[in-house]
């Protein structure tokens, strides 16, 4: 009876609530300059065990030597980070507005795994939309990138100035965005 109880306990599946209550351990994290150290203590601040035992493999996982980009970390652990969650928090870490992201999230994640992408869309493209305009050019073709991954073809009105972006790395990904997407 003890073994069941403490199996159901510690296996229990990560919910939408315990999602929304990560982002928001997260984001108040947010000053610490060290990513490991954000998902230590969001580890130590989660209710949920399962939660808590796949940041702390992350955790460990970012202060390998063999590091890789912390979303990839995530879709490690599809039963604990939902993959619409790993891959759009990676998006908006590129982007340079990973805490605004994380401020949606906490109050809108949805229920509804169908519902998912319909919220997260909107909050990402709004995202990249700001960081076109971003100071730091790497952010800028970025945003280009994940713009045209999320909008195809309505990108174009927001990502054409950016062919004359001071930056030839900006060009070169946005003439390359506008012909992949067979603007002449």
């Amino acid at each position: 009876m003890i073994c069941w109880y403490i199996a159901n306990y510690y296996l229990r599946p990560v919910t939408p609530e315990d999602i929304r209550e990560l982002s928001s351990h997260l984001v108040s994290l947010f000053d610490e300059p060290d990513l490991a150290q954000i998902f230590w203590k969001a580890a130590h601040r989660v209710k949920n065990p399962r939660l808590k035992f796949a940041l702390l493999k992350v955790y460990k996982s970012l202060n390998s030597p063999n590091r890789k980009p912390f979303e990839e970390y995530l879709l490690d652990y599809p039963d604990v980070f939902p993959p619409e969650f790993s891959i759009a928090f990676g998006y908006s870490a590129n982007l340079r507005r990973a805490d605004i992201f994380l401020k949606e999230i906490a109050k809108s994640w949805p229920d509804d795994p169908k519902d998912r992408w319909q919220v997260l869309k909107p909050i990402l493209r709004s995202l990249a939309i700001q960081a076109l305009k971003d100071e730091d050019w790497f952010y800028r073709k970025n945003a280009v990138s994940i713009l045209v991954e999320l909008d195809g073809k309505n990108a174009i009105p927001h990502i054409l100035p950016l062919l004359h972006d001071p930056e030839p790395r900006v060009r070169e990904v946005t003439r390359k965005a506008l012909q992949k997407l067979g603007y002449k």
